[in-house]
């Protein structure tokens, strides 16, 4: 085990299931080209959460100046700025954990956010931290089933404590509390932080998976830009913060009926 704030020296190796195929797969296509023609395969639907003319302030500094942005199924959107520049603020404003000084957020789906700070309970173990997200009236089976799966697929033992994991174990266990929850929109705050180059792409394939199945994932980050474009290229698009207005419309479907998602169910958060 490396100490904590060390990169995660240990790959994915098998446990990831098919992320290397996923990973090999995606290609090698570029966010710009994407922006241009739609989304091969995914599924069409409404947007799942429209933020129009986003500010916030802090003790007098602004730090979201009119930041508006559609996201929908099939999308991956990467917030990018400098530190100190709003990103993390944006999503917790987005997840509905904050409130913005000025604009609306219109939350149509269920969220799952994963926070810089992993905010872990300490007083359970990696497959309780996994449950602990979960319904409650889900069968026993199923949540078992689905603990085991993510578990698996980020290297984890379920009964280890998050204070004997190293930093980037601990960024892999919220990782996939984020995911394990399964809702159609999933926020991910600095996902690639303490892994190394071989989990940058196995959380990358995460990631497509997730917008392939139907779901909009943002995240804001910095690093494995390139795991991320290798993987999502045609589904990405980015938002460079710091600059007033800052608009990401829906580029992805043609304007007329929507098709309905299965995935787009959930209440707000």
């Amino acid at each position: 085990m490396r100490g904590r704030g060390s990169r995660e020296g240990n790959g994915p190796g098998a446990a990831a299931g098919s992320v290397a195929e996923a990973v090999a797969a995606a290609g090698s296509g570029s966010a710009g080209e994407a922006v241009a023609r739609p989304v091969r395969g995914a599924r069409r639907g409404p947007p799942l959460l429209v933020a129009r003319h986003v500010s916030k302030s802090f003790q007098g500094r602004l730090i979201l100046a009119d930041v508006s942005a559609t996201l929908a199924p099939g999308t991956v959107t990467l917030f990018s700025a400098p530190s100190g520049c709003g990103k993390s603020t944006l999503l917790e404003i987005l997840a509905g954990v904050q409130k913005p000084d000025g604009g609306a957020v219109e939350r149509l789906a269920a969220a799952s956010l994963m926070f810089q700070d992993n905010a872990l309970v300490p007083s359970l173990d990696a497959a309780g931290n996994l449950a602990y997200i979960l319904p409650r009236a889900m069968a026993a089976s199923e949540r078992r089933d689905r603990i085991g799966l993510w578990l698996a697929r980020v290297g984890l033992e379920p009964r280890s404590y998050p204070r004997s994991m190293s930093s980037g174990m601990k960024r892999r266990l919220s990782l996939a509390r984020a995911f394990i929850a399964d809702r159609p929109l999933t926020l991910l705050d600095e996902p690639f932080a303490f892994l190394d180059d071989r989990w940058h792409a196995a959380v990358a394939a995460f990631i497509r998976e997730n917008a392939e199945g139907g779901g909009a994932v943002a995240l804001a980050g910095h690093g494995a830009a390139r795991a991320l474009k290798d993987a999502c290229g045609d589904l990405l698009r980015e938002l460079e913060l710091g600059q007033s207005p800052v608009t990401l419309e829906d580029l992805w479907y043609p304007k007329g009926p929507w098709v309905g998602s299965k995935r787009n169910k959930g209440t707000s958060s």
